[in-house]
């Protein structure tokens, strides 16, 4: 018998049969190198005893195998199962095969593995304690079984990912695969379980790196989409919505051509481009371009769009990155807006300048013209005239100068309000005399009309308030011609019961009157309404600008109302504080005691010989002495000879061999006792504020700017003078 032709009869391959040869457990097969005969339709055995017998055939010993085939059989289906159960056994999946029921039968060693158990037995007894009553989304584990099992018995194959657990309780992640089987003659199940830890890791992981990718995008300034090459919106960052003011960026991918305007600012069709731009960007690899885009509810947001092309998988994709310009492009209209303002400003000033040029050249070729004049002239007359001039001339340029060093003290931001208690309407009637040859010289009425309501005494800073209603009524003045009429009124608007008071001043004029175009640049510093006006009224431009400052100073504001050829009214509202009964009364007192000063006597202290004439001639009118000194060293001298001569010393600051500051600091320290209280007022054309903090420094009362006016001089000497005369 040959191998095939046993494997044939015993239904088993050749190879089977030539392994068992091999290993010596049947005999009588024809091999390669033997003579073995079976004689054809040997039964095949079916019980599992072996049998040898001997025959002899032509003299030959033969041995016999009739009996050795079912001794082949039983070892073959031991092998075959013995290599099933070690294939089972490693599978890296736990295995079990189950009843329809879903009681086990068996089971490998990776289900012992997976849950920690020591034998099957074990499993057996105890599989039900490796599912825990209830899964992580609070669905009880029996449940999830069942509907598993019922639709593997219907399907033929079900699949599970649920929570498992180890025979101690430790959580393990598995898949539980069923396949429905004929087992029996009946249904059954083959349950495949696989642990998921190392899945879950992984998943774990990559759910981290995309929470981490992200939060990367949505934290980032730029809007980022991805496109395909159908020019869809696959994806975006949550930048979107905070963009376009969306709740979700959902809104965006359905329908983003809704948040493009009809056509870019070139005028070019929004839809047509975007497709042309992407288009460009799939085939170039990147774009770079600025792109309007649009709310929902139309309002513009310019962005800048850079679109990169990039491969993922097998395939291309676009990333458009976008950037807000709004904030890009408003502060580059205010630096376009501030250079314009700077240049607008520059012109300002150079006109400003060439004004000025003009305004101080004319009073000086006044003065020198009429000083030649004047000394000339061989009769008093003709001296008197040129005098009259003179003095108009200097007080013009002084005009000018004080407009603009009164502009540079607000420009650079040290400008204050001396605040104290004054009489309004006594300010309002000086203020309206001093401007009483001009309005004569013109033939004008000035007409005011003062509210009862408004307190007598209020506080304030009298000379600034003066300062505007003397800019408003002089400009009143200038622009009014002849015959015409200037109304002045103040009101009350209100009156706290903290004491402060708000009044509503007004100068009206029947003069030339502003155009609406002109009247923006009325307030502005170096500006007036039209650049001949300076020529045939004369003025600095600056008098509105400062009135201006000065009344915001005050908690007010100013405005205008005028048309071409009707005249203009200058409204302005200022707050003040009300003085109570005590300190009116104590200001009353105090004007009644300043009222003489015969007897006074001041130590002028000044190196210009024309400064030093000035104020005795001031002096002479009201009674006042003085003894002059022309330096600090002399200054101090004269004190300490007879330091009870002088009720006031008035000290200028800078002069030879010796300052007034260390003029000053020696009389102080002189170690004489009046030196402490002497009054000693700095005289100076320093008029910043720290000039006047030096003068407070070295031991100065107070501080006069020159050039020095009589009304500033009465008013130290009425603030000081009095309390030297009880000494």
């Amino acid at each position: 018998m040959t191998p095939k032709q046993a494997a044939e009869q015993w239904g088993i391959t050749e190879r089977q049969v030539q392994s068992l040869c091999s290993r010596g457990k049947v005999s009588g097969i024809q091999r390669p190198g033997h003579a073995w005969l079976i004689p054809k339709g040997t039964p095949k055995p079916v019980d599992g005893r072996t049998k040898q017998a001997n025959a002899v055939d032509g003299g030959k010993k033969m041995r016999s195998t009739a009996d050795a085939v079912p001794v082949a059989e039983d070892e073959m289906n031991r092998a075959y199962q013995k290599r099933l159960q070690l294939f089972i056994d490693n599978m890296p999946l736990g295995c079990s095969l189950r009843d329809k029921n879903f009681e086990i039968y068996d089971c490998n060693q990776a289900v012992l593995k997976l849950f920690g158990l020591a034998s099957k037995e074990e499993y057996f007894a105890r599989w039900r304690d490796l599912v825990p009553e209830y899964q992580p989304d609070g669905t009880r584990s029996t449940d999830k079984m069942e509907q598993c099992i019922k639709a593997a018995l219907e399907t033929g194959h079900a699949s599970l990912e649920w929570m498992l657990q180890k025979i101690d309780g430790t959580p393990v992640p598995g898949e539980t695969t069923i396949t429905r089987v004929k087992w029996q003659g009946d249904d059954g199940m083959v349950v495949f379980v696989r642990d998921l830890t190392e899945v879950y890791k992984y998943r774990e992981m990559e759910r981290t790196v995309q929470q981490r990718l992200h939060a990367m995008l949505d934290s980032s300034p730029f809007m980022c989409a991805l496109y395909d090459e159908g020019c869809n919106v696959l994806d975006i960052n949550h930048k979107v919505e905070s963009l376009f003011e969306i709740p979700d960026k959902q809104v965006f991918i359905d329908n983003f051509h809704s948040f493009y305007p009809e056509c870019q600012p070139d005028g070019t069709p929004s839809y047509g481009k975007n497709f042309e731009l992407l288009r460009l960007a799939f085939e170039k690899g990147s774009m770079h371009y600025e792109w309007m885009y649009q709310t929902l509810d139309g309002k513009p947001i310019p962005c800048e769009e850079i679109l990169e092309r990039v491969r993922l998988g097998d395939r291309d994709f676009v990333i458009a990155y976008v950037r807000d310009l709004r904030e890009q492009k408003e502060m580059l209209a205010k630096l376009e807006a501030a250079l314009d303002n700077a240049k607008a400003a520059s012109l300002a000033k150079s006109r400003f300048l060439s004004n000025m040029s003009h305004e101080i050249r004319t009073p000086i070729n006044a003065i020198v013209g009429m000083t030649s004049i004047g000394k000339s002239a061989p009769a008093t007359q003709g001296k008197d005239y040129a005098f009259e001039k003179i003095e108009a001339a200097s007080n013009h340029l002084l005009g000018v100068i004080n407009d603009i060093l009164e502009m540079s003290k607000i420009e650079a931001g040290k400008f204050e309000l001396h605040n104290q208690p004054f009489d309004f309407r006594k300010m309002i009637e000086n203020t309206a005399n001093m401007l009483s040859m001009q309005i004569e010289e013109k033939a004008l009425r000035l007409e005011v009309e003062l509210d009862g309501a408004i307190p007598q005494i209020i506080i304030g800073d009298d000379l600034r308030l003066a300062q505007i209603i003397i800019n408003l009524l002089t400009n009143a003045v200038k622009f009014t011609p002849h015959g015409g009429l200037i109304t002045f009124s103040a009101k009350c608007l209100r009156q706290n019961d903290d004491l402060e008071n708000v009044i509503r001043i007004e100068v009206a004029d029947t003069g030339i009157g502003i155009s609406e175009e002109q009247r923006p640049r009325l307030f502005s510093a170096f500006e007036q309404a039209e650049s001949g006006t300076t020529r045939k009224f004369g003025g600095t431009g600056l008098g509105l600008a400062i009135s201006k400052r000065i009344v915001e100073a005050m908690g007010g504001q100013i405005s205008i109302e005028s048309e071409l050829g009707k005249g203009a009214k200058f409204i302005f509202t200022v707050r003040f504080e009300t003085c109570d009964a005590e300190t009116v009364s104590a200001a009353g007192a105090g004007n009644e005691q300043r009222k003489f000063f015969e007897g006074c006597r001041v130590l002028l202290v000044d190196d210009v010989e024309i400064n030093r004439e000035i104020v005795m001639a001031m002096f002479e009118p009201i009674g006042i002495e003085s003894d002059c000194a022309v330096n600090g060293v002399e200054a101090v001298d004269m004190f300490r000879n007879d330091p009870k001569r002088y009720d006031m010393i008035l000290m200028d600051v800078q002069m030879p061999i010796m300052d007034g500051l260390t003029a000053t600091h020696h009389i102080r320290a002189s170690g004489i006792e009046w030196a402490k209280y002497i009054p000693i007022i700095a005289m100076t054309a320093n008029v910043f504020q720290e000039d006047i903090a030096q003068c407070v420094q070295a031991g100065m009362n107070a501080h006069l700017g020159k050039p020095l006016k009589f009304e500033h001089i009465i008013e130290k000497l009425r603030m000081y003078l009095p309390e030297t005369k009880g000494r």
